[in-house]
């Protein structure tokens, strides 16, 4: 046994262990490792898997060095996490190189090597086992997201082959990763800047190490154990990566511009990376992907939770094998993430499909089909059947009209066949397919009864084209329009009874309306409608006038 002796951190991994037992006892890194490999009775063991689940014989020589117990020893390996919470090691053996395999196919093993936060280094000068694991990100105790490789090198922490242990061990914490030949990177990582962490990455941290430590959590409502919620959370935080690497992703999500770089070193001719394998290296990228995947499963109602991961299938609404098999591909199954899908693809496609295949669908001219189906029409047929806000729900109507008169096509062909940008048909059709309280057989019937009550003759394209018109010529109409009110309106008028004209005679879209470049305020919207409720009728009628003066 070595003369002096020190506790183990309850937090601490073996390889932190050892070294500061060598340290206290004046030993080289080098010296203690080949005290514990010394050929005895003529067995020497292994140190490849020590920080994985160590043999017998490796544990007694610890054991015997040390004074520390068995239990001990185990508990600072990764035999700390099995049984789900999050690994699984069942039928891994030290002894057998090929069993290593089996246990990394489960994805998301901790790598070679760890990460850190150099600021717990600087005080304690422990190294935490926690940080090997992927699903760690953050540090809970100064609120930064762990640093994943040295500045320097470049490579992650105690990336070594042929040795668990730094061969430079000092109060400066030397990186100590090989550069070459007997040379090693002397980096100090206590000068590493760790990136502070969002509350979103320090929620989801909280959480994951309560289920780690054996709590079990709440998930939509519902209580799920341990292992579980673990694979719950990888799954869908596997599935988000693999959306965030689509090219467009980076319109909406800031952290999709480093994940798509790492994406492309990882891309070979055969295949793309496998995030459910190994995920990205960058702590900041794993903590916010996590953030996001576990915020939808802590959403208060599965339909908000069906409504946050629907955006997300906007990023592949356009492949080819469509979104079901694309997404079977790349994740695994399980009940939760499996159920939420299953939500999302069937109130995306249902309502759809009933229209694709209705009979009795009128039909009708595009042109006859407004942009918002008036409100008296929409409330008749589809009152009661969205919990959306009104504006939306006449939008949705009428892009189910549209879609009726094409057959098999999209939201996205249905919007612009009306003269809308074609995302606002995806976005519109997400946001109120989570907010059916009909049937979509239902929905249908009601589209097909709107229908019959539009006129053939009333072309809202040219009505459109005349308001457009009258915005890009205000001198022809708008100071006679203004005299005629008492007291006279004033020039800040003007986008105001151009807008009243796009959206209740033309009954287009607010936010498209000529009257103002987009994307439109929310102050100008609710300036528009005081306009709007307090405008007197004459007004009224003559802006009516002026905007159904369509030329054919």
């Amino acid at each position: 046994m070595l003369p002096a002796r020190i506790a183990i951190d309850p937090r601490e991994s073996l390889d932190s262990y050892l070294e500061r037992i060598a340290l206290v006892n004046d030993l080289t890194t080098r010296n203690l490792v080949r005290m514990l490999k010394e050929d005895r009775d003529g067995s020497s063991p292994s140190t490849a898997f020590m920080l994985v689940r160590p043999s017998d014989d490796l544990v007694g020589r610890i054991t015997s060095l040390t004074g520390l117990s068995a239990a001990a020893v185990e508990n600072s390996t990764l035999m700390r996490y099995d049984g789900g919470t999050p690994l699984t090691l069942d039928g891994f053996d030290p002894l057998d190189r090929a069993s290593y395999r089996a246990i990394v196919c489960q994805g998301w093993f901790p790598r070679h090597g760890t990460q850190l936060c150099p600021l717990c280094l600087s005080h304690d000068g422990i190294w935490q086992l926690s940080w090997k694991l992927p699903v760690s990100t953050v540090c809970p105790d100064h609120g930064v997201y762990l640093v994943a490789e040295c500045s320097s090198c470049g490579n992650r922490f105690r990336t070594r082959h042929y040795s668990p242990l730094r061969p430079l061990i000092d109060e400066h914490q030397p990186c100590g990763n090989p550069l070459g030949f007997s040379a090693a990177c002397r980096h100090s990582i206590l000068r590493e800047k760790p990136t502070p962490a969002s509350g979103g990455a320090m929620q989801t941290a909280t959480r994951v190490t309560a289920a780690i430590q054996g709590e079990e959590t709440s998930v939509l409502n519902a209580v799920l154990a341990p292992p579980a919620y673990l694979a719950e959370v990888r799954n869908l935080t596997t599935l988000l990566l693999h959306l965030a690497s689509r090219a467009r992703a980076q319109e909406s999500v800031d952290w999709a511009g480093e994940l798509q770089a790492e994406a492309a070193g990882r891309t070979t001719e055969l295949r793309g990376p496998r995030w459910g394998i190994q995920p990205p290296t960058s702590a900041v990228v794993r903590g916010q992907a996590l953030a996001e995947a576990d915020g939808i499963l802590a959403s208060p109602e599965i339909a908000d939770a069906v409504a946050r991961l629907a955006e997300w299938f906007d990023l592949i609404s356009d492949v080819p094998e469509g979104p079901r098999g694309w997404i079977v591909n790349r994740t695994a199954p399980s009940p939760v993430l499996g159920r939420l899908v299953m939500q999302v693809l069937s109130a995306r496609r249902h309502v759809g499909l009933q229209i694709d295949h209705h009979d009795a669908l009128t039909n009708l001219p595009l042109s006859a089909i407004p942009q918002l189906l008036d409100e008296h029409t929409y409330r008749r047929h589809f009152g009661g059947m969205l919990t959306t806000q009104e504006s939306t729900g006449r939008l949705y109507a009428s892009l189910c009209i549209a879609r009726a008169q094409r057959p098999g096509s999209t939201w996205s062909a249905a919007a612009a066949s009306i003269s809308l940008d074609p995302d606002i048909g995806r976005r519109t059709a997400r946001a109120a397919s989570t907010r059916l309280t009909a049937s979509p057989r239902e929905i249908a019937d009601a589209a097909n009864m709107a229908a019959k009550e539009l006129s053939h003759r009333r072309d809202y394209r040219a009505l459109e084209r005349q308001v457009i018109k009258l915005a890009n010529t205000p001198d022809t109409w708008f100071a006679d329009w203004a005299r005629s009110a008492s007291p006279r309106r004033r020039a800040v008028a003007l986008p105001y009874a151009v807008t009243w004209m796009w959206c209740e005679a033309a009954q287009g879209v607010l936010d498209t309306s000529p009257a103002w470049p987009p994307p439109v305020t929310r102050q100008s919207k609710a300036a528009y409608r005081v306009f709007r409720d307090t405008l007197p009728e004459e007004l009224v009628r003559a802006l009516g006038e002026l905007a159904n003066k369509c030329s054919n």
